[in-house]
């Protein structure tokens, strides 16, 4: 009898044994409803002999999304020749860092297209036949680490699609992609390619080519070329209004940025400041728009040193890994606001403070900035529940020394309200005021040419005159 339950007893223990090294890595990974991501491109952008100095620097940052990239002709360099080694012993390395992988299938390899030896024969269409056994082979491999697939980047620019962009041509891959994928698995997500900027144009051509079919989430790149304006005016606004629409036209699928950012470089771009502060009030204000689930900045690391090219200072750390200040402004993002849910904004009548309020875990988050200047508001802590923060994550004392209500400065760096349980509506106070409140509208309507709908709207007025309807008000609200 002892020697059948100690029979048993390993019998059960090989089994846990087995159970354990049969999890698929996609199961060990973080929660894929976190809005925060980044376009780190471990997989292609550096050797295996450094991958460690990325991929803490990751996990410190507690970001839960990568951008990654399956390069064909690096993958199959030859027709039917495959080598894995480079990607597999990466993911076994990305294995225990707890991020999702965004995958992007992109680009030809040279062999498959008509002239493998024209310049950026890459980025010419390749046989279809040749495309679907590498997607499928690709899915195959990967697919259980790897739940969401990008067809492509950025298809609607002659860059990266040649001759000139094609949306026929481009579907058709879609197409063919869409079908590897969902064969081999069938929760995984199809993405867009990323468009460079939100392109309306080229989106209308993809849905009356019917391309809403063969995938899931629209993918964006909303870059800002005049990079010294900051996102409140520089355009940023209107792309979201812009990209929301845009989700409405395909039937209200979600929204993913999976590039946008701003360089440091000493021509075109800004300081690390003004980077870190455009990175923070850019993720704060996308919160207000419910089909904007994902931003993915780019990128994670400087791709060289010249500090006059624009495309070598994108990074959140400098090519010798030093952290620049917008590194610490997402980190701090990140720690704040991770799984947090958007409750509200008000954006002053003149239009310079933004009041942006969040719930998470019982608790409300309050994120205050103002462009045009700076001002004070007064903070109330007497019951000791606050928490303030800089945008960079430093703690700032919320009351004085003996107890009383303190007066913080706030600029166009954004800070950080925090309550220990209970709200922070009535504890903080400004000079100020609103023209109004959005307090909630009618369900989500689609009003088209030409018809008509009766719809509501509930607001509050916070002001200090009395607040008008007026035909034409343009007004900025969540919907619900």
């Amino acid at each position: 009898m002892k020697k059948a339950k100690k029979g048993i007893l390993v019998f059960c223990l090989f089994l846990m044994l087995i159970l354990v090294f049969l999890i698929p890595y996609n199961a060990k990974m973080a929660e894929p409803d976190s809005r925060f991501g980044i376009n780190a491109f471990v997989l292609n952008r550096y050797n295996w002999e450094e991958w460690d100095k990325p991929i803490n620097l990751l996990k410190d940052l507690r970001v839960n999304w990568t951008r990654e990239e399956f390069i064909w002709k690096q993958i199959e360099p030859e027709k039917g020749k495959y080598d894995w080694t480079f990607y597999d012993r990466a993911f076994e390395k990305i294995s225990g860092s707890n991020i999702n992988v965004l995958g992007i299938i992109d680009y030809s390899a040279p062999w498959a297209t008509d002239d493998p030896n024209r310049a950026d024969a890459d980025k010419y269409m390749p046989n279809p036949d040749d495309w679907r056994d590498y997607v499928g082979k690709v899915v195959e491999r990967y697919g259980n680490k790897v739940k969401y697939w990008q067809i492509w980047n950025e298809p609607n620019l002659s860059v990266f699609f040649k001759p000139e962009p094609d949306a026929g041509k481009y579907v058709e891959l879609l197409k063919i992609a869409s079908q590897e994928i969902r064969l081999r698995d069938g929760n995984a997500k199809v993405v867009l390619g990323g468009l460079s900027g939100v392109d309306v144009g080229y989106l209308g051509e993809l849905k009356s080519l019917g391309a809403g079919e063969y995938f899931d989430i629209i993918a964006l790149h909303p870059y800002r070329f005049d990079f010294k304006s900051p996102p409140e005016s520089g355009g940023f606004m209107d792309d979201l209004k812009k990209a929301e629409k845009a989700s409405e036209d395909f039937n209200n699928k979600n929204i993913w940025f999976t590039e946008f950012g701003w360089p440091t470089d000493a021509t075109e771009g800004v300081s690390e400041d003004i980077q870190a502060k455009f990175l923070a009030r850019t993720y704060l204000m996308s919160f207000a728009f419910p089909n904007v689930k994902k931003l993915f900045w780019y990128d994670f690391r400087d791709d060289g040193y010249n500090k006059s090219y624009r495309e070598d200072n994108f990074g959140l750390v400098k090519r010798d890994y030093t952290k620049k200040s917008s590194y610490l402004a997402y980190k701090n993002l990140i720690n704040i606001l991770e799984y947090s849910e958007f409750d509200k904004m008000n954006i002053s009548k003149n239009g310079e403070i933004y009041d942006f309020f969040f719930r998470k875990n019982g608790s409300t988050i309050r994120v205050i900035w103002k462009i045009g200047g700076n001002d004070t508001v007064k903070i109330d802590d007497s019951d000791g529940k606050l928490k303030v923060f800089n945008t960079f994550g430093t703690e700032i004392p919320s009351s004085t020394a003996n107890g009383e209500a303190r007066e913080i400065t706030i600029s166009d760096f954004p800070i950080f309200i925090v309550s220990n349980g209970g709200s922070v509506e009535n504890e903080v106070s400004y000079g100020l005021y609103y023209d109004y409140e959005f307090v909630s509208q009618s369900s989500y309507v689609s009003i088209k040419n030409d018809e008509e709908q009766e719809v509501w709207v509930q607001l509050k007025n916070t002001g200090n005159t009395h607040l008008k309807w007026m035909s034409g008000k343009d007004i900025l609200c969540r919907k619900s």
